[in-house]
């Protein structure tokens, strides 16, 4: 059986299209991860995770 991946896993919080929205909003020293982080009700660990590609990284956008 495959593995579930992003908003397919049961325990996702996110969907592919906020996590496309985190990494096209998060701009150092102007939005911070602990403002995405409290905009999408979850961890900063959470948003680092997503901004570095440690999690959701075979999610890529256009022109990203």
């Amino acid at each position: 059986m495959p593995r579930a991946l992003g908003e397919l896993h049961h325990l996702s919080k996110l969907k592919e299209h906020q996590v496309l929205s985190i990494r096209k909003k998060y701009e150092p020293g102007k939005v911070t991860m602990q403002t995405l982080a409290n905009e999408y009700s979850v961890s900063l660990e959470t948003i680092s995770q997503i901004i570095n590609r440690n999690t959701w990284a075979w999610l890529a956008a256009e022109d990203t």
